[in-house]
């Protein structure tokens, strides 16, 4: 029978063509199948045992997660032969739960209660990515309540960055953190190493008597076991920098009396020349305004920028969360606060306007800016908002972290006293005004705080302004007047300054006052310093450039003054907004320029870290 012809076959263009398949979810759905898996027990074959608890897993996935795993499995060991792996020491099974959870679903939740013993686990198990989540979960929690833990931890398992950070918040809240609890807990050779840097912050006065205050709180806190670690520690002191109260009180305390040697370790420290514990210095000027226009709602800054004196740099750090028409800056204990001052745009009429403070803290560790408004008592807020809108004057006192507000009215005291770690912002006390400055509406003065004085300088008569022909033309004063703080409401008239000067930037500098610039029917080079002792004003060295609306700020034994208000040229021109910084040596009375500011900037706040 004869055959049937083959059909040829039939090539169609699907033979030609290719297609790769790539599904990105296969790995996530694997997971979650061997999760479900080890939730019910099959298939797994390696049993964990911490505590009293058992965790089932699987090999396969632990050993391209962890070293530790790798290495175990990988070898011959005896945990290679067997099926189950005990865990002791300071492991916490919840941590082996959350972190067994994390392998298979990639979800993990790391809170204050938990982050340490995630650490340790993960250290333990060389899994380098849950280690990265926890330090920069403790990076972001740094405070003074915990750093002194942070830094021990960090030190302990070599992480160098988290170690800094920590470290750098110490030196700088060393005076806070010794009064809290975690202090107490610190091993002495922490506490050791921490009385040899030779940067810890010891406040404004930078006295010597804090950290003698400090190793005795430590040692006595458990004194029967301490004790005899206070040769090593007091040979940290540098007690020819301690007060004769506090040398009296520590060497009158039994534990020294009975100590011969320790008594001659005091008096051969005495013998040493004092070397005061020296921070690198920085200058923060903060916001301010673009243009010569200074009136609330011109163009305003909320750009921050940090002067290193170490290597004579400006860098950019991070801005404001605001834009405000008026701030202050001030350093309480090292740390930094704003209180910034925003005026309603949508107001018509300038003394009507409406106006809101807030208070801003730097946190120096994350490098953010963080509301503090909360900090500042209601009442107190409106004095300095009150303040700013009547063109009066702020000044902050370190040593007694007072700040006052001087007005044309009055002059109102702000106290800040620490609860639990952070400032609070209370009225204390409110006098009245010089008698003079009531009667004619005073602004544009100055105020700095001296050997316990409220001294204020300059500014301008604004009833006798609005009297003239010419309302524009401007009547700076160059009166002194001190409060003494211990005397009440009582103003003293001091001898009036050479040359009479309005919004002049001011700051002291070995037991003087600096009158630097200012204006008097022009922008001033003039520079002029009072001695409280002599009661007289001198004229020491002027300026490079004229400048108003500018600040000073006192750091190692000079006066540095940054930006302001001046003219294209020395001798007049248009207006002009500088970003140039100038520097006083007062031994060599003379004004250098050094590097200008990144941004052009007058009435700004500014602050000395």
């Amino acid at each position: 029978m004869p055959r049937k012809p083959r059909t040829p076959a039939v090539r169609t263009k699907l033979e030609l063509v290719q297609v790769k398949i790539g599904d990105k979810n296969i790995g996530n759905r694997t997971l979650s199948k061997l999760n479900q898996l080890r939730t019910r027990e099959d298939l797994c074959d390696v049993k964990i045992k911490v505590d009293s608890e058992v965790y089932h897993a699987h090999r396969c996935i632990l050993t391209v997660n962890s070293d530790y795993f790798r290495a175990m499995f990988g070898v011959e060991m005896t945990e290679s032969r067997t099926n189950e792996v005990v865990l002791t020491g300071t492991v916490e099974s919840d941590a082996v739960r959350d972190v067994l959870n994390y392998l298979y679903t990639g979800n993990l939740l790391i809170n204050a209660e938990n982050v340490q013993s995630l650490f340790l686990l993960s250290d333990m198990w060389q899994m380098a990515e849950v280690i990265n989540f926890c330090t920069d979960f403790m990076e972001k929690q740094l405070d003074v309540t915990n750093c002194l833990g942070v830094y021990c931890l960090a030190e302990k398992f070599q992480q160098k960055q988290l170690s800094e950070k920590a470290a750098r918040l110490v030196k700088q809240q060393f005076t806070l953190i010794c009064r809290e609890e975690e202090f107490l807990t610190v091993p002495p050779e922490i506490v050791e190493r921490i009385l040899s840097w030779g940067d810890i912050y010891l406040g404004a006065e930078a006295s010597e008597d804090e950290v003698v205050r400090v190793v005795w709180r430590w040692t006595e806190h458990d004194q029967e076991h301490r004790k005899q670690y206070l040769k090593s520690l007091l040979s940290l002191v540098r007690f020819s920098g301690v007060s004769k109260e506090t040398l009296d009180w520590f060497r009158g305390l039994s534990v020294i009396q009975e100590d011969k040697e320790l008594q001659e370790l005091i008096s051969t420290r005495l013998s040493f020349p004092y070397e005061a514990r020296r921070r690198p210095g920085y200058i923060y000027v903060i916001g301010g305004y673009l243009q010569s226009r200074t009136g609330p709602t011109c163009p305003r800054l909320k750009t921050v920028e940090r002067y290193s004196t170490e290597i004579r740099e400006w860098d950019p750090v991070a801005p404001l969360p605001e834009t405000p028409s008026h701030l202050y800056a001030l350093n309480t204990r090292g740390r930094i606060y704003c209180i910034a001052v925003m005026i309603d745009m949508e107001s018509t009429m300038a003394q009507e306007k409406e106006a809101h403070g807030k208070c801003y803290h730097f946190d120096i560790v994350k490098e953010v800016w963080e509301d503090a408004t909360h900090c500042v008592e209601e009442n107190a807020m409106q004095v300095l908002v009150k303040c700013f809108k009547d063109g009066g004057a702020i000044t902050h006192c370190q040593t007694s972290d007072c700040i006052y507000c001087v007005t044309a009215d009055s002059c109102v005291c702000i106290k800040i006293t620490d609860f639990h770690g952070e400032p609070e912002f209370r009225i204390s006390g409110q006098w009245r005004s010089v008698e003079d400055y009531r009667e004619f509406h005073h602004q544009g003065h100055s105020a700095v705080v001296l050997g316990g004085k409220v001294y204020m300088l300059g500014g301008a008569d604004m009833e006798t302004r609005a009297s003239v022909p010419k309302p524009d033309q401007v009547f700076p004063s160059s009166a002194l007047h001190r409060w003494e703080l211990d005397k009440g409401d009582r103003w003293e008239k001091m001898a009036s300054m050479r040359e009479p000067r309005s919004v002049c930037a001011v700051t002291v500098l070995n037991g003087c006052i600096y009158a630097i610039g200012g204006f008097n029917a022009h922008r001033l080079t003039s520079v002029e310093k009072y001695d409280p002792v002599m009661e007289s004003w001198t004229t020491v060295a002027s300026l490079n450039k004229p400048r108003t609306h500018c600040c000073a700020v006192t750091l190692d034994g000079k006066i540095y003054v940054m930006g302001g208000k001046s003219y294209s040229f020395n001798q007049g021109g248009a207006r002009k907004v500088l970003s140039s910084v100038e520097v006083y040596d007062p031994v060599c009375d003379t004004w250098s320029y050094i590097e200008q500011m990144n941004q052009a900037r007058c009435w700004y706040g500014t602050v000395v870290l």
